[in-house]
């Protein structure tokens, strides 16, 4: 069974929580980080992995898993990561790895 993990990257922005996410290159609409477990890592190493290729960030803070759900023949576990406060409120980044999204740019707001 693939496993993939979703991450809820937040922050505190005036006195409100905001959360990372970008608009999807095809009809999905608006999404979080993710991407597929690799063979050897542990959930919590995929999600930094997935945070740097997909955002470009990195976070000393313990993701915190928050849920785990059997879909399509997925197990799909859900992280809630602390981002920085200081983070841009909008910028892009190039997808790095070598999947399906290799190279494209994602604009996160």
């Amino acid at each position: 069974m693939d496993r993939k993990v979703f991450l809820y990257v937040l922050r505190k922005r005036h006195e409100r929580r905001e959360i990372l996410a970008f608009e999807s290159h095809d009809e999905a609409g608006s999404e979080v980080p993710k991407g597929s477990v690799e063979p050897g890592e542990t959930l919590v190493e995929a999600v930094r992995r997935e945070l740097r290729e997909e955002a470009g960030l990195h976070t000393a803070n313990e993701p915190e898993p928050i849920s785990t759900t059997i879909w399509r023949d997925e197990e799909q576990t859900f992280f809630r990561v602390e981002g920085s406060d200081a983070a841009l409120d909008r910028f892009g980044h190039m997808v790095a790895g070598t999947g399906i999204d290799a190279s494209l740019v994602y604009r996160y707001e």
